[in-house]
């Protein structure tokens, strides 16, 4: 009986976009016409959640089909383990050509996200080298200068010293458009040389920084709703938008005098941007005549708040804006013009991924297959590292008297019936129903209801073990 043949398989994570933005999922504004043809002739996934509020917990979920605090990728350690099995590397190992292209220097080879791919890119310029040097003395950070020395880690070592020269400037932050356009050339070339090659199929993962902050939207994209004659700079007023959102949390008497209209227009305008690219690549599969055996993705790592509930970027809150995020899907045999209602996870690509690639490979239960006839009964999304943010603001602002419930671990959780709930240690806790209550506006408080949501999955998580846990290897899931 012949073996059945792999598809190929191409998963786009537009980094930073929520689905609230999106002309599929309601928005009021076309921003994304060419990922709407995809999900018109796809499927579409109406309640996708994020497993966490920024990269690095994100697409290590994405990565390893666990949730945070099993993966213990975070702030506290900046690091995919080496001891958990990763999707390229399992996939590499069934005889996929894997090829990775990162515009996020968080989803980078020094953060351990290299692992796997038989080539790997990296399109992000110099904004995060600061990531590479974490001692916390001189001495510290000497020695690991000579052990990149030792390594032959010159490119690293090289990125480090021209990023304290540089103060930053050539950075994938402060502009993406010439790194989603270098990334866009890698892709044709992968395209031209692998897609359909002999040796086995393709398993292409790309991370685009579009609609992340700084938002610097190209010609012809810029002045469809932003006035021209404003920058994102200048719609923040005298909060700093570069190179974090500190600032804004730390001088909450500038936060009323931010534009955020011409703030969300630009971000309007750089999703634009993005979605001209996903059509762009999409058509390139199409024309090649792989369409049919490409299994495509567009997803995301997690959304941006801009100005909702008060917060500004993805730092603190797990609100809609921050957590729900597009998940759409090409692949004949997942159906044609579908739109799933049930609550999916970013993570459930893992046990996915390996179901269609027929991999007989063991999956944690945190991440459940879109094939199978199983259903989530809950998403969860836990930020478990907030703590390290309230550092950071602080040292801008010793004075600062801070009181928000987000200072601290939270924990979202989902359920079936779209009742949500939001909890911290301390106790606070938020309730919404999403069916009729999408913006968070009506918080229902804590009360019988809270029980269907599952909220007592969050205690665990509140745990200081989850903080930084390392999982034994022991605990590995299977042998590649």
């Amino acid at each position: 009986m012949p073996k059945k043949k792999l598809p190929n398989i191409i998963l786009i994570v537009l980094d930073t976009a929520r689905a609230k933005s999106f002309s599929c999922y309601g928005y009021h504004r076309k921003t994304t016409p060419n990922i709407d043809r995809i999900a018109e002739e796809g499927v579409l996934y109406r309640w996708c959640f994020a497993p966490s509020n920024w990269t690095l917990p994100c697409h290590a979920s994405l990565f390893t089909g666990l949730y945070p605090v099993n993966h213990g990728c975070n702030a506290y350690s900046l690091y995919l383990y080496e001891n958990i099995p990763a999707l390229p590397e399992i996939l590499q190992n069934t005889g996929y050509n894997t090829v990775g292209i990162s515009c996020n220097g968080l989803v980078s080879e020094p953060m351990g996200f290299r692992r796997g791919f038989n080539v790997f890119k990296e399109c992000w310029g110099l904004g995060f080298s600061n990531f590479f040097l974490k001692g916390e003395t001189r001495k510290e950070r000497v020695k690991e200068l000579i052990d990149l020395l030792r390594g032959g880690k010159f490119r690293a070592l090289g990125r480090w010293f021209a990023t304290r020269f540089l103060k930053n400037r050539l950075s994938v932050i402060t502009n993406s458009v010439p790194y989603t356009r270098k990334a866009l050339g890698v892709v044709k070339k992968v395209l031209k040389e692998l897609l359909g090659h002999s040796s086995g199929p393709l398993f292409l993962f790309i991370n685009l920084m579009g609609t992340h902050a700084v938002y610097n939207p190209p010609h012809p994209f810029r002045g469809t709703w932003s006035s021209r004659r404003m920058t994102h700079q200048k719609a923040l007023g005298e909060i700093k938008a570069y190179p974090d959102y500190y600032d804004f949390y730390a001088r909450p008497e500038l936060q009323g005098k931010v534009n955020w209209a011409e703030i969300t227009n630009f971000y309007d305008e750089e999703l634009c941007f993005v979605d001209s690219v996903i059509g762009h690549i999409f058509e390139m599969v199409e024309s090649a005549g792989f369409k049919q055996s490409t299994f495509f993705v567009i997803t995301s790592d997690h959304g941006e708040m801009l100005g909702e509930h008060g917060l500004y970027g993805h730092i603190w809150g797990l609100y809609n804006e921050v957590i729900h995020i597009p998940m759409i899907i090409s692949f004949p045999e997942f159906g044609f013009g579908r739109i799933v209602e049930n609550p999916v996870q970013l993570h459930d690509l893992f046990a996915t991924i390996l179901e269609i690639a027929d991999i007989p490979y063991p999956t944690p239960k945190d991440s459940i297959s879109l094939c199978s006839s199983e259903k989530r009964t809950v998403a969860m999304s836990q930020d478990v590292d907030s703590e390290m943010d309230l550092v950071h603001i602080m040292g801008r602002n010793p004075d600062l008297s801070l009181t928000s419930p987000w200072a601290s671990r939270s924990c979202a959780v989902v359920d079936e019936a779209l009742i949500k709930a939001i909890a911290t240690p301390s106790g606070y806790r938020e309730l919404y129903d999403l069916r009729s209550d999408y913006l968070e506006e009506k918080n229902l408080g804590y009360n019988r209801k809270a029980e269907t949501t599952g909220l007592l999955l969050c205690d665990g998580l509140f745990a200081p073990e989850g903080q930084n846990r390392k999982i034994p290897e022991q605990e590995r899931v299977g042998d590649i």
